[in-house]
Order: structure tokens, then sequence, then C-alpha cells
């Protein structure tokens, strides 16, 4: 049993030896060397671009709808299109591919963005006629819808090769043959006759309207109508959704769980109570002189959503409504006296909309303009008399305490800890701006908090929104924020009010849950204080939630386009007239009807077979080799918090860590705590410590680089490993764990020696020459792939892919070199003089091990597999065997007696429940000559685990 001191020394040792050894295989996974494409598309978007790339080579015209739920990477499948588009035209017609991509406005400069950086395909922004001229073209469809636009390409000849739509359901007709377009759907019906190729991209294609459907893909294809709409969707649209994806070991791209809670009757102080009391008063009073009247109904529900947003939004919306009254009155005021005040408010009319208000500008002025209103107008008296009321109640509360806020804070301040990156956003620009200035103004969000909303520039935006993800953990925004931007980056998102809108929910939310998810998503949906607008929002809110868990996000969108913002005010303010149960029966019908309306759209939807061609897109990317797991990073935890530089629970089901005020948010080596408990560990300074071993040697820790060097001399680092050198040889890392741990080095023992004495480059021959063969393995196996690839595609792909062959064929012979990097760590090896660690014994047991591996390798050979032996990396395995593209990695294990015990070490254990599909245990008994093979599969259940970690395995 250890000691304390003992324990902390023990704990240092592997702390630091550990943390090298993750960071090591994270960073040079030796699996990377065989990737080809740069690209890297998830199967089912290289599926998809497959079948196109087909298309485009074979048909004259290639003309599809792109219809991923949102967050899957249409941009990734458009991409790829281009950039085989532009090599085809340069190849084939000698010439530049002419390219238009068509985008919201908000998305351009994110599109630019990434078709420069993942296909180094330069896009040049539209801003002028001229830009007319450019090959390669990016522009706003809202620039381009405008008449003068719009008339310069009608009456010039302007065509192109390719044009892609992204949001392709911003454009809208009235009927199925196109007729009664808005301006978006008459530009695109206009491009779409003036290019060879055409691609729409949308996440909601169907809006419920069949008719209105038809007409969008009309724009893809003319040729398009309500009879043969299905045919089209069939081979012509790619249609995926996020529950159905998956990675190449068949798991779930969206495996992350989002979690939502509800906040709502937030307790309040009893001044905003009597508050939110007046207001409601003041609406009903409203509700009843409109008299059916649109217009105030429209009035009333806005006022009610900005005051429950914020008092500074709510103040806003009084101040709005006052304006407006006297704004009525001005020009029945002749009297001279105030005709100069009055053309100053006339000055700021234009003003009637903004968020400020032309009363804030004018001041005390425009206060003598509405006391004579109200002398003179007694109709609005009373009204104008309650709403200065209220706006003073308002003016007062600003300085108090706000309930609603703490509590965001509280969540805020929470997942900040974690460091996870927060959203928050409302819909109206004061609340945004007063979340804002008093978060900044918090010492702990100092520096760390970003404002972006419509009165932002687009540059300042852009800005704003590189710095957040860079460095920033709040971004606090209006509904801005929820057009066409990735932002998974973070994965916190607050609705600092439940919109009205289920499009805009949703939006919001798709800003985050998008691939790739590294964290779990948190959603806080906050509702209103008024019962009559939380109870119509909580029913459709509920039905969102049961329709996404059913169906799709899809749903929502259907779901949207019948429950629009009008219509959820119409019934909010039937609630107010005539009652909460009138306003839930509305409700529930629109939701029914919309259930009803998706069913159909399914059915539609769901007969789609373009991308469904190609099956075997696992086969042409390469299979990933997992390297460590939680195991490792659950022992390195351990030794963290014994060493003291991290604070940490490791249980069963909860792990806990903390390293410099980071809490460790998931047990992932890319986590910002485990980065910080890393970079800790490989700075300690252990002392020596002594492991029992076969033979005494001093030894050392050392980080080993491996280059290739090509035939000029020329060395690229493929591969690092922790190793340990001692007087006679070098063995892995990994296989000290499981000799005995003795204690520290102290006087009692020789002197260290300043350096190895060994040959690095003769100890590691044999496993340099392994490294050599399972890499030209791999790189073969990869131009066998291709190889079967040229067999269904065209002469020029063939040729491509000859070219892509050969450079493969480059990387094999390579030389191999091996040098230390740095000496991490000293070891003292102790031999032991008992029976078990005599000569004789180790040398008889050395031989047992060797015939065992014999035996199973002839066995192996015998069924037509290859066998490679590895077990000199010491990769929890002793050999790989393959058949074809299957692979097994096999441990041998040789046993005298058949009733002896087979003992694991830690990593041949953590290695088999890691691949437990590939890992096979062969146990070989009397190698010599029983030769009896025992073939066992994890997960293996031990019969006892020792300190110093080894585990006990029955084969009986």
């Amino acid at each position: 049993m250890m000691n304390a001191e003992e324990l902390k020394d023990y704990a240092e040792f592997r702390a630091k030896c550990d943390s090298y050894l993750i960071d090591t295989l994270f960073k040079y996974d030796p699996s990377k060397v065989f990737t080809i494409s740069k690209i890297d598309p998830l199967p089912f978007q290289l599926q998809d671009f497959l079948s196109l790339y087909d298309d485009l080579k074979a048909k004259d015209h290639l003309r599809v709808l792109i219809s991923y739920e949102t967050g899957l990477g249409k941009t990734i499948v458009a991409g790829l299109v281009i950039r085989e588009l532009v090599l085809m035209y340069k190849k084939e017609k000698h010439r530049d591919a002419r390219v238009l991509v068509l985008v919201p406005p908000m998305a351009l400069e994110q599109w630019r963005r990434e078709l420069e950086s993942k296909f180094n395909l330069s896009f040049h922004s539209f801003s002028n006629f001229g830009d007319f001229e450019q090959n390669l073209l990016i522009a706003s469809m809202d620039t381009l819808k405008t008449d003068k636009n719009y008339e310069y390409i009608l009456n010039k000849d302007i065509i192109w090769d390719l044009v892609v739509v992204d949001e392709l359901h911003r454009a809208t007709a009235k009927n199925a043959d196109g007729s009664g377009g808005n301006q978006r759907y008459r530009l695109i019906d206009l491009l779409s006759d003036r290019t060879t190729h055409f691609i729409g991209l949308t996440a909601t294609p169907h809006d419920g309207r069949t008719d209105r459907f038809v007409a969008r893909l009309r724009l893809i294809n003319k040729s398009v109508n309500m009879e043969n709409y299905r045919d089209f969707l069939q081979n012509h649209n790619f249609r995926r959704l996020k529950k159905e994806v998956y990675d190449l070991d068949g798991k779930p791209l969206f495996d992350k769980m989002v979690f939502t809670e509800k906040i709502s009757n937030i307790e309040v102080s009893r001044e905003k109570r009597t508050f939110y009391q007046d207001v409601e008063v003041y609406i009903r009073n409203i509700y009843t002189m409109s008299s059916g009247n649109p217009r105030y109904g429209l009035l009333a529900t806005v006022m009610t959503r900005m005051i429950s947003s914020s008092i500074p939004a709510g103040l806003v919306s009084l101040k709005r409504r006052r304006d407006r009254l006297v704004a009525n009155q001005i020009l029945n005021l002749d009297d001279e006296k105030y005709r100069e005040i009055v053309e100053k408010i006339n000055d700021y009319a234009l003003g009637y909309f903004d968020e400020i208000g032309y009363s804030d500008e004018i001041g005390g002025e425009f206060q003598d303009v509405v006391n004579v209103i109200i002398d003179s107008v007694p109709k609005i008296k009373d009204e104008l008399e309650t709403l200065n009321r209220l706006i003073q109640e308002a003016e007062e509360l600003i300085h108090q305490k706000d309930e609603k806020l703490e509590r965001v804070k509280d969540r805020i301040k929470f997942h900040a800890s974690r460091n996870e990156k927060i959203i928050v956003i409302t819909s109206f620009l004061a609340t945004a701006e007063y979340i804002y200035d008093s978060l900044r103004g918090d010492p702990e969000f100092s520096g760390k908090v970003y404002l972006v909303t419509g009165k932002v520039s687009q540059e300042d935006r852009r800005s704003r929104l590189q710095l957040f993800l860079k460095n920033g953990s709040v971004l606090v925004g209006t509904d801005i924020l929820g057009e066409s931007l990735n932002l998974q980056e973070a994965n916190v998102l607050i609705n600092y009010e439940m919109p009205w809108s289920p499009i805009v929910f949703i939006q919001r939310v798709g800003r985050i849950y998008r691939y790739p998810m590294k964290r779990d998503v948190f959603v806080y949906n906050i509702f209103n204080q008024y019962k009559i607008d939380q109870r119509v929002l909580e029913v459709m809110y509920n039905k969102i939630e049961s329709m996404v868990r059913d169906f799709d996000e899809g749903s929502i969108e259907i779901l949207g386009h019948e429950l629009t913002e009008d219509e959820v005010k119409k019934i909010i303010s039937r609630g107010y007239i005539e009652g909460i149960p009138e306003a839930e029966k509305a409700i529930e019908e629109k939701i029914e009807h919309a259930e009803e309306i998706y069913n159909k759209l399914k059915e539609v939807i769901s007969i789609t077979e373009a991308g469904r061609r190609y099956v075997n897109a696992k086969d042409l990317i390469k299979d990933p080799i997992s390297i460590f797991e939680e195991y490792d990073l659950k022992n390195l935890l351990k030794f963290a918090k014994e060493c003291g530089i991290a604070e940490a629970h490791v249980g069963d089901d909860i792990v806990y860590a903390r390293c410099n005020n980071i809490q460790m948010v998931k047990l992932d080596v890319e986590d910002e705590c485990i980065k910080c408990i890393i970079d800790k560990g490989k700075s300690l300074n252990p002392t020596p410590v002594v492991y029992e071993y076969k033979y005494t040697s001093p030894a050392w820790v050392v980080l080993v680089n491996y280059y290739s060097v090509n035939e000029n001399g020329e060395k690229e680092l493929i591969w690092q490993n922790v190793m340990i050198l001692t007087d006679r040889e070098i063995i892995p890392y990994e296989k000290i764990k499981s000799y005995s741990f003795l204690g520290v080095y102290n006087n009692h023992f020789p002197d260290f020696p300043e350096e190895p004495g060994f040959d690095l480059n003769k100890g590691l021959r044999n496993i340099i020459n392994t490294i050599k063969e399972i890499y030209d393995t791999r790189i073969a196996r990869s131009i066998r792939l291709i190889e079967e690839r040229k067999s269904y595609v065209d002469q020029e792909t063939r040729e491509f892919l000859d070219y892509e062959i050969q450079e493969l064929k480059k990387k094999l012979n390579l030389k191999i070199e091996a040098e230390i990097s740095e000496v991490i760590a000293r070891v003292y090896l102790k031999g032991r003089e008992d029976l078990k660690d005599d000569l004789e014994y180790l040398k008889r047991k050395h031989e047992v091990e060797m015939e065992a591996m014999k035996v199973v390798k002839e066995y192996e050979e015998s069924n037509g597999f290859k066998v490679m032996d590895v077990h000199e990396l010491d990769p929890g395995y002793d050999l790989i065997s393959f058949k074809g593209d299957f692979e097994k990695y096999i441990e041998v294990k040789g046993l005298s007696h058949e009733e002896d015990t087979v003992v694991l070490t830690e990593n041949e254990f953590k290695v088999s429940n890691n691949n437990i599909e590939k890992y096979f245990l062969y146990v070989v008994i009397d190698p010599f000559n029983k030769k009896k093979i025992i073939i066992k599969k994890p997960p293996f259940q031990p019969k006892e685990e020792r300190y110093i970690t080894q585990y006990l395995i029955s084969i009986n």
C-alpha cells in the first residue's frame, strides 16, 4: 500500500506521462496520413454529391432541389457541385464557368467566406451593374430583386452556366403556374431562364399550399405542374432529416441532447405587479373601444408583448402610442403660439415607428402640445392621461431591480462558468440594448458581451460575431440573429420572450442546433407575464415540442404558415374579448389543420429517391481509428486530483473536474478544462520513480517523433508517441503500467546517467518497420477503393482518379526515421530475484507467448486472412488480421495449462472495450503440443482488478 507521499509522486509521474500520451495521440492520429479529401464531406453529403455529379456529367441540364433540414450542410453539397462545374468547364469547354449564387442579405458574407475557405473559389460580391461581368458572382436576392436591377438583367444578354439560390422558399407565387409572384419570384424566374443549371436550396420547400409549392418547383424546371410534380420530386429532390443521418460508424450525427426549460410566472415586486395590472386594464379598454377594428387589436397585442419583454421596451411602446395619438391631432392646432412646435413635430413625423420616438427628441416642447390636446380634444383626454400615468410608472420602475433579467443572468453565469457560449434573442431593439448594457456593466462579463441588431451595420455585425465566436461569452441580439447564420459554437439559447411565430422560433434554435455539435444544447423559453398571451403561447409551444419529436422541424414550418404572427395576434385579441377558453379553441383548430396538411406533405416529400442511388459512401472515406477513450481521461483526472493540479471526482455515473476555475462540460479531449489539465500535467517535474522489471536499468520516458522521408530527403512529421528507453531496449510507455510501482528514486540507488545510452533507431527498427507496414497497407487499401470507384464513372473522371492513385503511390515505400523530441520523465527499473523474475522462467514465458502467436498466425492464414504482427507497438493487441475490408484486432495469450488465468493489462482491457466489434482474445492452451485455441469476445467481465491495473479474465 502506498503512503500519501508515494501516491503523490506516482500521480505526478502518471499525470505528466499520460498528458503527453493523450495530447500526442490526439494531435498525431496515425490515421490522418491516409486522409485524401480536403473537404471531408459527411456520408450522406457524399452520396448526394456523387448522384449530382453523375447527373452533371450525363445531362445537359442539372436542375434540382436540395431540401435538407436546417443545419445539415446544404452549402457543402452546393459548393462541391460548383467546384466540380468550374473544373469541368476548364477541362471540357476551355473557358471559365459563370456561376451566380443568390442568397439572403445576412448570409452573403458567410457564403462568400465558405466558398473561399472550403472550395478555393473566389466569388465577387455584387454592388453595381459592372459586376455582372464577373464569372463567379454572389449577390443578395433582395438587392437584385429591385426594379432597377431586374430591368437591367431583363434587357441585357446576361447568362450563367449555374445559378444557385439559397432559401428558395422566400420566392412565392399565388398560383401553381407562377402568376402573382412576389419580387423575389419574378427575379428567380428570370434567372432560371438565363442559366443552364439550377440548384434550389431550402429547408422548407412546402408551406402547406400545394399550388405555391408547385410554383416554386417551376422555378427549377418550367415543365413541372400539378400533375407531374411528384415525378420531379422523386428524381430531383434531395431531402435529409436530422434524425435520419448517421456517421460512418452508424451513429446518429445529432446525438447531443436538447434540454429545454420553461420560465414563467416570475415573481416581481408589488410596484411592478401593479404596473402590469394597470397596463392590462388599459389594454382591455382598448379592446372594448376597438369595436372589432383590427388596428386597435394589433396595437394592444404589440403593447403587451413589449411591456412583458422589458420595462424599457414597454416604455417605448407606451410613448409610441401617446405620440401617435398626438400626431393624429397635430393638424387641428392652428394657434400661432404652437406653430413652431408643430413644425418641429412634423419634422420628426417619419420617426413614428422608430423605437426612440420623436417625443424623446423634442422633450418639454412635446409635453406642451400634449397638454393643449388634452384640453382641446375631450375624446382622447382620458387615454392620454392614462398613458402619461403609465409612462411615469414605467420610468420609475426602470431604476428598480429587474427580476426577469436577474433570472436570466443566473442562467448565463452558470453556463459561462462551464465555458459555454450563450445567445440571448429578443424581438425588440430596446430590450436587446437594455440587456446588453446591463451585462457589459457586470465585471464578470466585461469585454465578453456583444450586441447585434438591425441598427448595426453589416460590417460591424460580422466583426462582432467573429469576436463573439473567438473569445466572447454572450451574444445579445434581435431576430436578425436567426437569419442564415451558423452559430453552433454556442450551445445555449435564451428566448427572452417567446416569438409569436413558430418559424421564427425554429430559426432561432436552428442557429445552434446544427452539425457539427460538440455539446448538449440548452434552450430557455421565457413566457409572457399576461395570462391570455401566456396560455395561447403555451398551447402552441407544447404542440411544437411534440411535432418536432414525432415528425421533424419541417412540420413546424407548416404550423408556422397556418399560425402566422398575425393569426396569433388575432387569437390573443379574441382571448381578451371572449376569454381564454375561446382563444384555446381557436389555436387548437389551427394546429389540427396544420397537422392534416403536414401529413399530406410528408407523403409527398417522402417519395424522393434522388439521394439514395449511392449506398457505399463508407467505402470512399477512410474508416477512422479510435485512439483513446473516456477510460484514459478518467485516469488522468484521478492523477490530476492526487497531484493537486485540478479538482476532480470520478464516479461510476458522475464525473466532475475544474482547472483554473474552468469547469469541465464534457469528458472530451477538446473540453477547455481537459485542455487545461493536459497543459498543467505536461509542465510537471515529477521525482524519478521506481518500477519492478525483468532487469535493473535506468530508463527515460521520451517523446519520439516519426518522419516520412521522400526521395529528395524532405521530412514530414507523421506520428508521435511516448516510449521508455532503457540501456538495453525501447519499450512502449503503456507497457510499464502492467508492472508494479515500488516507490521513488532515492540515494539508495546508483546515480542516474545524464542521457540514454541506447541507440534509438536500432531499438525502434522493428517498430518503424511495423508502422511502415501499416502505413503501406492503408495506402494500398485506399488505392484499391479508388480503383473500384473507376468502374462506375466516366472516362474523364477515371483520368482524374488515376492522378489521385499516382499521388498515393508516391507515398508507398517511403523511408521512415525516428528521433527523440524531448525527455518527459525518468524511471528506475529494478529487477527482482524471486522465481517469477528468474531468467529461466522469463525465457520460458516468452517462448510460450511467441509459440502461441505462431499458432494463431497459422490459424488465421489458413482461414484466408493476412496477418500483421504489431505487438512491439503495444497498441493493446498483438496482431491485425485482414480479409478484404474485414479487420480483426487479436490479443494472444499462451497458457501452459487450461486452469491458468489470463491476465490483461490496463491498456489491453481498455482497447478491448473501445473496439468491441473488432477485438478478439485468442487463448492458446499448451501451444507446443495441444495447441487448443479458445476465442473470447469483449466485453470481458474481470474476476479481479489490481491497483497497478491488471484484469484477470476467466476462460471457462
